[in-house]
């Protein structure tokens, strides 16, 4: 908290619940006798009451949910990082 405050010039309590740091969460599972996963997402504290997260893929859909930054996901999947690799340059010719 206190580099926040610093950062904004504000106490914890005085920053608009808006401006505050949210805590994302994703779960994904499986309920009881389902045959299919289900996905959810939680934001803490803006999700704070039961049964108010939000279902982000429901049965039967199947498919992938993307969140946070894309780059260090896509150096996983690649198994490099685009940015490292140099621009391709055609050959001079003499």
């Amino acid at each position: 908290m206190p580099a926040l405050e610093v950062a904004v010039g504000k106490k914890f309590d005085e920053i608009p619940a808006a401006q505050r740091p949210t805590l994302g969460l994703v779960l994904g599972g499986f309920s009881a006798n389902a045959f299919l996963s289900e996905l959810w997402q939680i934001y803490i504290p803006h999700y704070d009451q039961p049964r108010s997260a939000i279902q982000a893929r429901a049965q039967p859909s199947i498919g992938t949910n993307w969140s946070a930054m894309f780059e260090p996901i896509r150096r996983h999947v690649k198994g490099y990082d685009q940015a490292l690799v140099p621009p391709f340059r055609a050959a001079r010719q003499s």
